[in-house]
This record gives structure tokens, C-alpha cells and sequence, in this order.
């Protein structure tokens, strides 16, 4: 008896790792520490139970022992948060089980998608992200239909270089992805700067094109030895003789201006007319001038006839029309 109440204080104290007062398992971690800093001796031991009681006093993470086999959270392990954690306490410790957290955390993802407060996932059933679109939609204002956000050509902006289906498009394209009229706006002055800039620069490397072909045509005529005004007139005079207008943009090219000098030099002056051409005159007989421009390679207008791809090639075909038209017109009258 006296035995066994010498043993009881032992125990009860946690020296064998089995009584409440001493810390239970912890109190046994230390004695072991201590015990092997003994066994240890020195300094050596010294540091050995140093170690060992540091790492019998470190905290085990919060993410052991959280739930139990039948999923039930151990709650007490929320007060080993870590610091990131610890202001969310009291959210996670609304949930009982695992598996109530996990679909608590699921569902907050969910309405934070439908409010746009995170991104899709690409997961979310169709109703969530209807919601999160009518909720995008009247936050950003966006127009019931693509009409609403009033896409039209601007004045600045010629109709060629304006393409009504593609800002159609685009105005889908606003409505499905909850564009508001404001960023609308911005898109489409980005856009008109961005033509305005295209057609700037177009008219610019226009304007180079041609100042070439003058700066092409005065060396032509110079090594020809003909002036300037000359050349000119002789241009226009050759033109009036093939029934070409002066105002077509072909005129503008250094080899068919010199093509017309050439012209007036195989030619005497006295056929080479300023109004309308004599009948009978070969450059001025309609049926000879479609003929030529069909036949002839040196004709300015024989290549763009036959080539389909020649941006001149409607302009061409529309001049034999006119010449064989002029030629018939002029039989039924009796002139030829």
C-alpha cells in the first residue's frame, strides 16, 4: 500500500506521459529531451536537449488532425491559423464537416463569379454565367440591341473606307462580351484615328508616286530635247486625238504622257487637232481606235484590256465600248 502511494503523485505529476498536470505527451517529449541531454553530456548535451525541447515545444500545423475519419473539423485547430488565415476564423468555423467547408468555398467562388467579381473558370453552369452577364451588362450599361450603341460613319471618314458589316460585327461582339457604350465609344475614335492615318498616308505616298513621274517625265522630255510647255501641250493634243480625257489619272504616268509625245512625232502637226478629230483621220476614226487599243501593245490601254487584273482594265473595255459604239452610230448615219 505504501508502494502504491509513492507511485500515484509519480504519475499524476506526467512523468510517465499518462497523467493530466504534467502536460500528458509534451511533459513526456521534455523528460525524454532531458534525459538525452543528460546521456549526452557537455556542451553536446547541452545543445542536443536545446534542439530536442524545440522541437517538443513547436506547434503542429493547423492542417493536422483538422478533421476526423468521419469528416467532423477538429475546431480546435483554427487557433493554429496561420497569420493569413486567422481573419477568416470565424467564417471556417461556421462549417462543422470537411465537406461543408469545401462547398461553402465553392459556393463563394460561385457568387463571385456571378457578381464579376472573379473570373470564369469555364466550369460554371449556363445559369451562373447568365447572371454574371446581366449583372456586367447593367453595370456597364450596355444597349438592349447593337443599334443602341449607335455605330455610324463619321464625316471625316469617306464612304470607301468604311465598312458597315464589320461595325455590325463589332457591335455583336459589344453586346456578348458586356462592352459599355463609353469603351464603345473609345474603340471606334481609336479606329477613326486609325483610318484617317491610313488614308493621311495613303494620299501622301500618292503624292510621292506622282511627283516622280513628273520628275521621270521632264528628264524623258529633256534628253528629247523638247520643253516643257511643248511637251505639255503636246500631251494634251495627242490625248484630244485618242478621245482621251484630260482628266484621267492615266495622264499622270510618265510613260503614257511620253507614249502621247511619241505620238505627235509620227503624226504631221496638221492632223494633230485640238477639238474634234476629221473624219476619215486614222487616230481619229472610232473603229480604228478600238481596233487599236485591242491589237496594239503600244496603245497605253492594250495591256489594261487584256488583263482582267489591271485596275484600268473596266476603264479600257468601257473605251472600246464607246469607240465601237461612236463607229456604229456613225455608219447608221452614213459616214462611213
Amino acid at each position: 500500500m505504501s508502494t502504491l502511494n509513492r507511485q500515484i503523485p509519480r504519475d499524476a505529476a506526467g512523468d510517465t506521459g499518462t497523467g493530466g498536470g504534467g502536460g500528458g505527451g509534451d511533459a513526456a517529449a521534455q523528460a525524454a529531451a532531458a534525459a538525452a541531454a543528460k546521456s549526452s553530456g557537455g556542451n553536446g548535451g547541452d545543445a542536443a536537449a536545446q534542439a530536442a525541447a524545440a522541437a517538443a515545444a513547436k506547434p503542429k500545423p493547423f492542417y493536422e488532425g483538422l478533421y476526423g475519419a468521419d469528416g467532423k473539423l477538429d475546431k480546435t485547430a483554427f487557433d493554429r491559423l496561420p497569420d493569413h488565415l486567422k481573419p477568416h476564423k470565424d467564417w471556417i468555423g461556421k462549417y462543422d464537416t470537411i465537406e461543408a467547408l469545401i462547398t461553402g468555398g465553392a459556393n463563394a467562388h460561385a457568387l463571385g463569379v456571378k457578381k464579376a467579381l472573379t473570373p470564369l473558370l469555364g466550369t460554371e453552369p449556363p445559369e451562373v454565367v447568365a447572371e454574371r452577364k446581366a449583372h456586367l451588362d447593367q453595370i456597364n450599361g450596355v444597349p438592349k440591341d447593337a443599334k443602341g450603341y449607335g455605330i455610324a460613319r463619321p464625316d471625316d471618314i469617306p464612304e470607301i473606307f468604311w465598312h458597315q458589316e464589320g461595325m455590325d460585327e463589332l457591335a455583336a461582339l459589344g453586346l456578348k462580351h458586356s462592352v459599355s457604350p463609353a469603351m464603345m465609344k473609345d474603340v471606334l475614335a481609336l479606329q477613326n484615328k486609325v483610318t484617317q492615318e491610313s488614308i493621311a498616308r495613303g494620299k501622301q505616298m500618292e503624292a510621292d508616286f506622282y511627283a516622280k513621274q513628273d520628275s521621270d517625265f521632264a528628264t524623258a522630255i529633256q534628253r528629247l530635247g523638247i520643253d516643257g510647255d511643248k511637251a505639255a501641250d503636246l500631251v494634251q493634243r495627242a490625248a484630244g486625238t485618242l478621245k482621251i480625257d484630260l482628266k484621267n489619272p492615266i495622264l499622270k504616268n510618265a510613260e503614257v504622257r511620253l507614249a502621247m509625245v511619241r505620238v505627235t512625232q509620227m503624226i504631221s502637226e496638221d492632223k494633230l487637232i485640238t477639238g474634234e478629230v476629221a473624219r476619215g483621220e486614222t487616230l481619229g476614226d472610232e473603229l480604228k481606235q478600238a481596233r487599236d487599243i485591242i491589237q496594239n501593245p503600244a496603245n497605253p490601254l492594250h495591256k489594261a484590256y487584256l488583263d482582267a487584273s489591271d485596275p484600268r482594265n473596266e476603264q479600257a473595255k468601257s473605251e472600246v465600248t464607246r469607240l465601237y459604239e461612236a463607229a456604229f452610230s456613225r455608219k447608221q448615219r452614213g459616214g462611213l
